[in-house]
């Protein structure tokens, strides 16, 4: 652009040909809402989309359409083999601390991403250091760490293969609108003796 170069046989001489989403499979740990507008996202990509789920009593995300195959927590390690990309967007709970170790990560493709949008001990962290230097897979993208923020000594800055971002990824231009929406209609239903919505899981551990 800054060249003042626009045309198309001229461009393909200097860059290689992008890398598409569309056709690879992308795997979501935890179909929860999240995971759900994860998955209905990589599905517009054209993507195949893989996902595990806690309570398969309410598949909503096989019912919608948006994954094609919806698994048992059992089942991550067919996730994980087969995944293009994986995102991590389970709770953390006594089930899920440590849930993607060393064995998981050697189950990835070589040429696999993975994603943390849940929560950082959910990754044994500096087993990930590992996989990412050494080569295990191709490559992360962290909103989460085991110590949040990350510490400024962290491997993770400096590694070429990773994308750091500041425990951000549900902060969109409209995320206080509709956080106020939820709490104000939260409030009506406490004050008229309702049921609420997003009722904390204690006994769940979230």
């Amino acid at each position: 652009q800054r060249e003042g170069r626009g045309g198309r046989d001229d461009i393909m001489q200097d860059y290689p040909t992008l890398s598409e989403l569309y056709g690879r499979t992308a795997g979501v740990v935890g179909l929860g809402s999240i995971g759900i507008e994860v998955a209905k996202r990589a599905k517009a990509f054209g993507m195949r989309v893989l996902a595990t789920k806690r309570d398969m009593s309410v598949d909503i995300g096989l019912t919608e359409g948006w994954v094609d195959h919806l698994l048992h927590p059992e089942d991550l390690p067919k996730l994980l083999r087969e995944s293009d990309f994986v995102v991590v967007a389970t709770p953390l709970t006594p089930t899920t601390r440590g849930l993607i170790g060393e064995t998981e990560l050697w189950m990835m493709k070589p040429t696999a991403f993975i994603f943390n949008i849940g929560r950082g001990p959910i990754i044994r962290e500096a087993v990930l250091i590992r996989a990412l230097k050494e080569g295990w897979i191709g490559g992360a993208g962290l909103d989460v760490f085991e110590v949040d923020p990350l510490p400024p000594t962290s491997e993770l800055y400096l590694l070429p293969n990773v994308l750091v971002t500041p425990h951000y990824s549900g902060i969109g231009s409209g995320y206080w609108e509709r956080a106020t929406d939820l709490f104000c209609g939260n409030l009506g239903r406490f004050l008229r003796g309702e049921g609420m919505t997003n009722v904390v899981k204690k006994k769940m551990g979230y």
